[in-house]
């Protein structure tokens, strides 16, 4: 295959993918606000557990714990509430030295007008 040729082919993958992505987002956004008019339903009507017309599936409310990523910031917050500010600091910097750092070649399409 011809360079010209891989270029263009990959550029077309790429207008599908986002052209798919779009819609997902349209399908994704609707599935959330059926989920969420059945869970209001649901909640008010104190309802754990229901079924669609033909009992082919059933629907479960289940309410789960989550908690916010651990964040540079929030380590620092908590460990300035329990250290001295220059051990707090000190902490930090070896956990940030820890890291693995790596690297990624990626290939960015950008139109030209």
């Amino acid at each position: 295959m011809q360079l010209s040729e891989l270029l263009n082919e990959l550029k077309d993958l790429d207008d599908n993918i986002k052209s798919i992505n779009e819609k997902l987002k349209v399908k994704r956004d609707r599935r959330k606000q059926l989920s969420d008019a059945i869970i209001n339903y649901m909640k008010k009507n104190n309802l754990n557990n229901l079924e669609n017309k033909n009992k082919t599936c059933s629907f479960i409310l289940k309410n789960s714990k989550t908690f916010t990523t651990i964040s540079q910031k929030l380590i620092k917050d908590a460990l300035y509430k329990k250290l001295k500010k220059n051990e707090a600091d000190d902490i930090i910097n070896s956990i940030l030295k820890e890291r693995k750092e790596t690297n990624e070649d990626n290939l960015l399409i950008k139109l030209i007008k």
